[in-house]
């Protein structure tokens, strides 16, 4: 068959196999695709789907067999979706006896394709599977077959390269055979056959090689050369005795090199002849100069093969030399790599070479320093402190061996010294250092001019001093090294090798001096110092990425404090330009990584770019993926890339950031060797994990990180002072969430004892003295004692006065004793000096510097005091301007805009004269929104953010400022934008586009496929199942980023459109009217003292404001109303619930009066005076205020009630009289609730073409309790909805989550009768409990498809699908809600658990209102009016109520929608 025909046969079966897969006979499905899958190629398309396909009705087979066989095979398949293996997985007999399989040359063509794929990638099922072709192949062609040959040849390369890649023995034996039979009727294979024979261990593929090529004759001359130098590279490799054959090259009278053994091309003769260890010697030597030359590991395992050939072939008299030099090799690939064997060996080997060198051995002291040498890197890398004091001790002998004047003493000074200096540097000893430099003295004293050596002597000094400055902070040490950089220098001339490094040295000398006394002069030599030293080396010098990445830090510092873009973007150029110098498999490129996405990082946190964000986290996860384990630098990689997702999380909250960063750090700490850093790191990280969640379990975790590092740096350590700053930091912080003082008093000592560990000069000390006086000022806050809050600006401005300009810290500085003089209150001079102090930071740091935002916030804060001080309305102008622009500074993430303003809206709020500034910055905040809830996350992570904000909060002050300024039109809009922010977000992507589509075709199909693929990004699993799933992940995540800039760049190209201006833009008052066509709309908002009610209609909108319902009352009702209705007890300790609401029982004697003192009472009595205090103070005055009567056909009227108004049954409020409502919102109105006014803006209606009604019924779910009432429920409604247009799931067969939502597709009415569940730690959980496991809300999401449907009621008949979350009451996060969003016009619902009983009840009656005596064999069709559901459903409730014994069981029930 031809291969378009085939794969047009292919997409057939696909589409025959989709076809099946909703009908019952689940075999005929798997035969199809079966079929499918053989007549489709490896590398075509639609495979993995094909595949996909398979795996999903394997596992509807086997939940109906339970035959393991199924789920073993839909592994398979899913592997095989993703490029695995399926082979072993498919019947035999399909691909011989399917008149579709493909045909020989097209399998060929795959196994080829196949075969190339592996050799780039290494990816085993691809090379099995291109055996598995060929196999197939050649069973069908018989020896005469004109290209059988062809066919073995190439399943025998195939065989042994796989061998070469796993090692099995087996395909090198089958590869052979093939090429050894081959051989015997094909000539021209004899350099591929002797390859293979080559491949075997031993000598005798020696021999037998070299009878095939003495056999071979000059027949083919070319593959006798080329067999011949395939045995000769053998030879050399392996170190065969060149005496084991003596046979001729077919080249030997060109290369006349014969020497008793195997004749090779010239251009190894001098390898193979000669001293044979010798010359493994000079082949190791050189291979290790191709490794430092090109930093590829490969030269370094094949310069250690050689080594070890060396070595056990050594006489005894040579034995050490050999030792030696395999152990330092061994060294330098530890070093390289980091695998702990090596470099473990490498001792090992020194010892031994030692302990042949004894006594006098004149090579004792070189086996002594190897040694050292090697304890010295093991140290290095993994910390025991035994490696290191054994090498200072084998230093000291090797000193105490060569007693002055011996030429070696110096060196061996030297190296003490700088081992001395290493101890120092990692475990803090103080007389270590002091020795150190003591002996760097000595031998510099003896190095006088004009010694070569004495440049050295002068840089280890200063050195030496560098290092003891940056701990001590002792000015006069950086003088003295800077002055020692300078004399080196001097010494050193133009044209010297090395006067670039030591033009670096000293630049970098001065650049430490520069962070120690903050002069500008300082940086600005430095920069010229590195910018000479680079002129001095060529692009091809080794030191020349060292220069360019020297130049960048000096940059990068400098950056810091002249905040000049030009040198941030001058440091990225050069670390890119270092970066090109190091190929992928450089040893170094990991560091240069780093260094490239540290500076892009600073960048990004000053600039704002978030692309710099990006590409340094994509730098760091390269560099981790080069830094496999045991790689030393692993450990490094993932805390910076853990640090850079912190610095992202920050920025945007994105919780999958800051989850991986945390997963990262943990990994590190479980490695053998775990730094501080990475336990500073990880609790850095969790801290701002729990600034954002506020887990107590985080803080803990915090506190004990910081407990443990303390303890492993006790005092000299010198990293005791910054412990102890970090663990009282987080003992500050627990403070502030907990309200432990013994936490604070602890923290305020340790930050005492920080202060003390520190000289007045050490660069630390002014960062100790600023947290002490942070934390001093946190207890003036708690105790308001003055005494503190002085102590706090005499620290502030000690700490201030240590770092002059440019010190990087003095904006800190400046904004933090300004904050203490704003709370010190004395007099106008401290506000005065507090606004001065605020603009000298500012000015310090011009746009568009990152922090610069909260200094603005500050200020605004301060000017606004200033205007209470001083009474003049120019401050408080200031004090608004200030705010607009820290709400609006761009640089800053959208949550610190949003939280500006929000402090912004709250000051301006209290004064009449700024309502306007108000509304202004209520409107900025609600702007951000759904920048916050942005379409590039996915679901999970835009609910977590909305719970994190008080958007709720946001939209009630903006709704009643708007009252305040007799705007209630405005009042309707702020509440509109600001509610359902998670479904108006999701609602964004599946806009309607006729309108578009009509004017500008193309955009509008654009804008179609960009929404449907961030529709699907928004449902991804962005959870860890290994290492590997990360880098996966982050791609995901920067796709769907790109995706939603794509996206906002089309939605601004369609409001550019003429009549477009508007587009997905809030609605405006005048269309949100359009929403009560049918009836009033009435939303209830909280404000801080009372509340209001904006009853919308068609034509206007009023304001009625609820004097009765205070925050406090409203908090009260809600409380109760979830505490009554979450347990079915007859009786509820009320005495108890009061006690908890910390109000002194004051809101329970305004609703209960004297009864509110009794322990126990009936919780329907609780309950009918909660509805009484409802219908007092919310549902009466509404009704009053729209002039309605009580009617036995009353109107339609909506609620849409805000923040945790939503828990409360305003439908059912009504007055108690014995035990009765006897006047009750029933009585005036039909009620609905709707959670947006946008909801209701569906147009109205088409006449229904079709019409079915679909019931899923689930009365005995896994885990749950039986539900009696289903099948009840079932049989009303069947007697009651004709059979033509019914269909029913879960009767005869399991209401599966697959079988409900397909049924779901083309139905008018979905009724559910089932458990449900509200998730109250996952809410996007919440769902209804099916036969197979939970419909979930955010699965019902990705399914549903409101495009060309009929949906229009569905019938919740379970517990709590109305029920809502607490975390985000104003995101409607129900199963309603989603049904809603699925596109449901209509949804019922209950608020709460419902009785078993009732369903049934309420099902009958609603279903006999709504259908009548509807025929569906009428001709012309007349289908139901769901128009009028809540009309059923509210003669349903009436019904109900009348029922005996039925109590307050009515309640739950509600009407969602039109």
């Amino acid at each position: 068959m031809p291969k378009s025909d085939n794969l047009i046969r292919a997409h057939s079966l696909l589409k025959e196999s989709k076809a099946a897969c909703s009908i019952s006979d689940l075999d005929t499905v798997i035969g199809l695709l079966s079929q499918a899958a053989h007549a489709i190629l490896p590398s075509h398309p639609n495979l993995p789907e094909c595949l996909d396909h398979f795996a999903a009705v394997l596992i509807a087979r086997f939940s109906i067999t339970q035959d393991l066989n199924d789920v073993r095979k839909a592994i398979g398949f899913r592997c095989g979706a993703l490029g695995g293996d399926i082979r072993d997985l498919i019947e035999p007999n399909i691909i011989e006896s399917n008149p579709d399989s493909p045909a020989p040359q097209e399998l060929l063509s795959s196994a080829y394709q196949l075969l190339s794929q592996f050799r780039r990638s290494l990816d085993a099922p691809k090379i099995s599977t291109a055996i598995f072709f060929y196999e197939k192949v050649k069973a069908k062609q018989d020896i005469t077959h004109p290209d059988r040959w062809n066919t073995q040849r190439a399943l025998a390369e195939a065989l042994l390269t796989r061998y070469r890649a796993t090692g099995k023995k087996k395909d090198l034996h089958d590869g052979t055979m093939l090429l050894r039979e081959q051989h015997l009727f094909e000539s021209g294979y004899l350099a591929t056959l002797c390859a293979a024979i080559l491949m075997q261990p031993g000598l005798r593929p020696v021999e037998e090689v070299a009878l095939l090529l003495e056999a071979a004759g000059p027949d083919d001359p070319v593959a006798r050369s080329l067999a011949w130098e395939g045995l000769s590279h053998f030879l050399l490799a392996n170190h065969v005795p060149k005496a084991t054959c003596r046979h001729h090259s077919p080249r030997e009278e060109e290369d006349e090199a014969v020497d008793d053994g195997v004749i090779v091309p010239s251009n190894m003769v001098q390898k193979l002849t000669g001293n044979r260890n010798q010359n493994l010697g000079n082949m190791a030597l050189e291979l290790e100069g191709q490794f430092k030359e090109h930093g590829q590991i490969r030269f370094l395992d094949e310069a250690i093969k050689l080594r070890r050939n060396a070595l056990q072939s050594a006489s005894r008299r040579a034995r050490d030399l050999h030792l030696d030099s395999l152990a330092t090799t061994l060294q330098t690939r530890f070093e390289a790599v980091g695998d702990q064997k090596d470099i473990d060996e490498a001792v090992d080997l020194h010892r031994k070479a030692l302990s042949i060198r004894v006594g006098t051995h004149h090579k004792r002291d070189i086996s002594l320093l190897n040694l050292v040498n090697a304890l010295l890197s093991r140290f290095d890398r993994l910390g025991n402190r035994k490696d290191i004091d054994e090498a200072i001790e084998l230093l000291r002998k090797l000193v105490d061996m060569q007693p002055s004047p011996h030429l070696n003493r110096l060196g061996c000074l030297n190296n003490l010294a700088i081992a001395l200096q290493t101890r120092f540097d990692n475990f803090g000893v103080v007389k270590d250092m002091m020795e150190a430099i003591q002996m760097f003295r000595d031998v510099l004293a003896i190095h006088s001019l004009p010694d070569s050596d004495r440049a050295d002597s002068l840089s280890n000094l200063a050195s030496a001093l560098r290092t003891r400055s940056e701990q001590s902070g002792d000015v006069e040490d950086m003088k003295e090294a800077v002055a020692l950089h300078r004399e080196a220098l001097s010494i050193t001339p133009v044209g010297h090798p090395d006067r670039g490094h030591a033009l670096n040295k000293l630049a970098s000398s001065i650049l430490d001096q520069f962070r120690i006394s903050g002069d500008s002069a300082d940086i600005g030599e430095s920069v010229k110092l590195h910018r000479k030293a680079l002129a001095l080396y060529s692009p091809d010098d080794p030191g020349y990425g060292s220069a360019l990445d020297d130049l960048a830090n000096a940059l990068w510092t400098r950056y810091f404090q002249g905040n000049n873009p030009h040198d941030i973007n001058e440091s990225v150029d050069l670390h890119r330009q270092s970066l090109a110098l190091y190929p992928h498999s450089h040893t170094s490129r990991g560091g240069q990584l780093h260094n490239l996405a540290v500076c892009l990082q600073t960048r990004y946190e000053n600039l704002g770019d978030p692309h710099d964000m990006t590409e340094a986290i994509e730098l760091h996860r390269e560099a981790l993926l080069l830094h496999a384990v045991p790689h030393p630098d692993r450990p490094k990689s993932l805390t910076n890339l853990a640090n850079a997702l912190k610095t992202r999380f920050d920025a945007t909250g994105n919780q999958n950031d800051i989850d991986e960063s945390i997963r990262l750090i943990r990994l590190y700490r479980e490695s053998e060797k775990v730094e501080a850093s990475a336990s500073n790191g990880l609790a850095n990280a969790i801290l701002s994990r729990f600034e954002q969640w506020h887990d107590p379990q985080d803080i803990v975790e915090i506190i004990q990180i910081y407990r443990d590092s303390l303890a492993r740096c006790p005092d000299p350590n010198p990293d005791h002072g910054s412990c102890l700053n970090r663990l009282a930091n987080a003992l500050c912080t627990s403070f502030h969430h907990g309200g432990d003082t013994r936490h604070l008093d602890e923290a305020i000592t340790l930050h005492r004892e920080a202060i003390a560990a520190y000289s007045p000069s050490h660069t630390n000390h002014g960062s100790a003295l600023n947290d002490l006086a942070v934390a001093l000022r946190t207890r003036f806050h708690r105790l308001h004692d003055f005494d503190d809050i002085e102590k706090v600006i005499e620290l502030h401005r000690t700490a201030l006065a240590l770092r002059p300009i440019p010190h990087p810290a003095r904006a800190t500085s400046l904004s933090n004793l300004a904050n203490a003089l704003f709370d010190l209150h004395g007099d106008l001079e401290d506000i005065e000096e507090a606004i001065s102090l605020h603009r000298e930071a500012l000015e310090l740091h011009p746009a568009p510097y990152a922090d610069r935002a909260r200094w603005l916030n500050n200020l605004a804060h301060c000017l606004e005091s200033a205007y209470i001080h001083h009474n003049d309305e120019r401050y408080l102008q200031q004090s608004m301007a200030t705010f607009k622009e820290a709400a609006t500074y761009s640089s800053a993430p959208p949550i610190t805009r949003f939280n500006y303003a929000t402090y912004w809206a709250n000051i301006a709020t209290k004064r009449p004269q700024t309502q306007t500034s108000a509304l202004e910055a209520y409107q900025i905040a609600i702007n951000i929104l759904p920048q916050l809830a942005a379409l590039s996350l996915d679901v999970r992570s835009r609910h977590q953010i909305l719970t994190t904000i008080a958007s709720s909060a946001i939209g009630a002050g903006a709704a009643n400022c708007a009252i305040s300024l007799g705007n209630p039109g405005l009042a309707v809009e702020f509440l509109e934008a600001s509610r359902s922010v998670f479904w108006t977000q999701a609602l964004r992507l599946r806009t309607p586009l006729d309108d578009l589509r009509a004017i500008n075709p193309k955009l509008a199909s654009e804008f179609t496929q960009l929404s449907q693929d961030l529709e699907q990004a928004s449902f991804r699993n962005n959870k860890l199942n290994n290492t590997g799933d990360v880098a996966l992940l982050e791609a995901e995540g920067e796709r769907c980023r790109h995706l939603n800039e794509q996206w906002e760049r089309i939605v601004d190209s369609i409001r550019s459109i003429n009549n477009f201006k508007d587009f997905m833009r809030p609605q405006g008052i005048a269309t949100l009217q359009t929403a009560a066509r049918l009836g009033p709309i009435v939303i209830i908002a909280l404000g801080e003292s009372v509340a209001h009610t904006l009853v919308v209609k068609a034509n206007e909108t009023q304001s009625v404001t609820l004097p009765l319902l205070t925050r406090e009352r409203a908090t009260y009702l809600v409380d109760l109303t979830r505490a009554v209705t979450s347990r079915a007890d007859s009786h509820f300790d009320l005495k108890q619930f009061n006690a908890s609401c910390g109000d002194g029982g004051r809101e329970a004697h305004r609703l209960f009066g004297t009864k509110e003192v009794l322990d126990s009472r009936p919780r329907e009595d609780i309950f009918l005076d909660l509805l009484g205090a409802l219908w007092n103070e919310i549902a009466s005055p509404v009704i009053s205020a729209l002039e309605l009567k009580k009617s036995t056909n009353p109107q339609r009227l909506w609620w849409c009630l805000t923040g945790p108004l939503i828990f409360l049954p305003i439908h059912a409020a009504g007055i108690n009289l014995n035990n009765e409502l006897e006047d009750c919102v029933s009585n005036y109105v039909i009620s609905s609730y709707t959670p947006t006014l946008t909801t209701l803006l569906n147009p109205p209606r088409e006449p229904l073409e079709s019409f079915k009604m679909t019931t899923v019924i689930v009365p005995d779910a896994p885990n749950s309790s039986y539900l009696a009432g289903a099948r009840t429920e079932l049989a009303e409604i069947k007697r009651r909805v004709p059979e033509e247009w019914h269909t029913v799931v879960g009767e005869t067969s399991m209401a599966t989550v697959e079988a409900t939502i397909t049924a779901l597709g083309d139905c008018s009415i979905a009724h559910f009768a089932c458990h449900g569940v509200q998730d109250t730690v996952n809410p996007l959980n919440s769902g209804l409990v099916l036969s197979d496991g939970r419909l979930g809300i955010t699965e019902l999401m990705r399914r549903a498809s409101v495009k060309d449907s009929n949906l229009s009621l569905a019938f919740l008949s379970a517990c709590e699908t109305a029920k809502g979350d607490t975390s985000t009451p104003d995101e409607a996060m129900h199963f309603a809600g989603v049904m809603l969003f699925a596109g449901f016009r209509s949804v019922i619902g209950t608020m709460w658990p419902m009785d078993d009983r009732d369903g049934p009840k309420v099902a009958a009656t609603f279903y006999e209102r709504l259908f009548g005596r509807f025929d569906a064999t009428l001709q012309p069709r007349k289908f139901p009016d769901l128009a009028k559901s809540a009309e059923a459903l509210h003669h349903a409730v009436n019904k109900l109520k009348e029922g005996k014994d039925v109590h307050l069981r009515w309640v739950p029930f509600v009407h969602y929608g039109l």
